[in-house]
């Protein structure tokens, strides 16, 4: 199979290709690129125009024009970082929580603003009243982090941890089915991606959520990949906790995530740092943790403002349709099994075989393509074979998974 790119695809000239760098950081108020003009989108990141960018969905890329805003934030706040800080941040909190819960379809006085899911799933398991006789429910491939803090918030309270096997190729449906049958009359919370991270799967989070209040059990949604690609992603969302991460999918800076908290919960969460704010009223306590960098929050509005500038809606199907075109590229050249992509996500998951790199040299082999060949993806070994995750943001286009199968193809270990 040939990879035909549906939208054109800029060639890479090294540092010497060209940019127009009035549209970096201009206001949002002219006409944007076209979304086939990939050599256009491309000039509004900082990203290296000498390296092949397919792993977005780990750590995204920041625009130029929210780059600009966090500094004008940030120039703002050193130039009178006592009466910024002292007396004009909880304002700047207000404003900024409405635009970020409605983005995300959620209801303000529910949202804190955290530094990551991780961050925001340890809160939650801080402040959920575990008890020794009590057990919590996941799929074994939930995000490792998040895993970890289950576990150590189920040794803290002397709860059951039941980890439930969820592989790769099997159906979300089937996936489903393992996790309730797990649910008993012990189990308390149950925590589940919406997305997973290693396999791109899509967890079905409103039929699940729903089966689990009917059952009287709590649940934590981990949407780290949702905010962006899936419209208002906790609209209507029969959960109790939900936690999203924003400098993925949707650029702002790093060390931004919103968490969400039910009214039933709201009363009894618990900031993990104390500090002046201890003692105020959920979200609020969540705003003042010590001296921390509140610019990554602070400048998400402007992500989200980027992000509709360039296309909304749009932007994600063309997205999505590139992560189509690249996994039926790699399976047809590579003959190995494939993950269903998404419809709404444009991240895809493929067997690395074999013959093109053994599991155990992969985590070599993502070293060497970042060194040398300089593409920059996920591979990784599960469940005996190797498996390669590719993120195909508005910036990347058919060439360039191209260009990651034929450099992986040339490793030399």
């Amino acid at each position: 199979m040939r990879l035909r790119p549906a939208v054109p695809c800029p060639r890479r000239v090294g540092r010497q290709r060209q940019v127009v760098t009035a549209t970096r950081t201009q206001p949002l108020n002219s006409p944007p690129p076209g979304l086939t003009d990939i050599e256009a989108i491309r000039a509004l990141y900082r990203l290296d125009p000498d390296v092949v960018h397919l792993n977005h969905g780990s750590y995204g890329a920041v625009p130029q024009f929210v780059v600009a805003e966090r500094r004008r934030i940030e120039d703002r706040i050193d130039a009178n970082s006592n009466r910024e800080l002292r007396y004009l941040l909880e304002s700047e909190f207000h404003t900024t929580r409405h635009t970020l819960a409605a983005f995300c379809g959620i209801d303000p006085g529910g949202l804190a603003m955290v530094e990551n899911v991780t961050t925001g799933a340890s809160a939650v398991l801080e402040s959920f009243p575990l008890r020794a006789s009590d057990q919590v429910v996941v799929p074994d491939d939930l995000y490792p982090s998040v895993h970890m803090a289950v576990q150590r918030a189920c040794s803290r309270a002397d709860a059951e941890l039941v980890s439930v096997p969820t592989p790769f190729l099997t159906p979300v449906n089937e996936c489903v089915d393992r996790l309730l049958s797990k649910v008993g009359s012990r189990t308390r919370l149950v925590v589940t991606d919406h997305i997973s991270t290693m396999s791109a799967r899509v967890w079905p989070v409103h039929e699940l959520g729903s089966t689990l209040a009917d059952r009287g059990v709590a649940y934590l949604v981990d949407a780290s990949h949702a905010p962006g690609p899936i419209e208002h992603p906790a609209k209507d969302l029969p959960c109790d906790f939900w936690i999203g991460s924003f400098h993925k999918w949707v650029g702002a800076p790093r060390g931004s995530a919103g968490l969400w908290v039910a009214p039933q919960w709201r009363s009894s969460m618990q900031s993990p740092v104390i500090s002046h704010a201890n003692g105020w009223n959920y979200p609020q306590l969540f705003d003042w943790s010590g001296t921390h960098d509140v610019t990554p929050a602070l400048a998400t509005p402007s992500a989200i403002a980027f992000l509709e500038w360039l296309g909304g809606s749009v932007l994600w199907q063309r997205s999505v349709s590139v992560a189509r075109t690249a996994n039926d590229f790699l399976h047809h050249r590579w003959g190995g099994r494939v993950l269903d992509p998404s419809p709404a996500i444009p991240m895809i998951v493929v067997e690395v075989p074999e013959a093109v790199v053994a599991p155990e040299q992969l985590g070599n082999a993502a070293r060497w393509l970042s060194d040398v060949a300089k593409v920059e993806a996920v591979l990784f070994p599960m469940y005996g074979s190797g498996w390669a995750r590719l993120s195909t943001p508005v910036y990347a286009c058919e060439a360039d998974i191209a260009k990651f199968a034929e450099a992986l193809e040339a490793y030399p270990g």
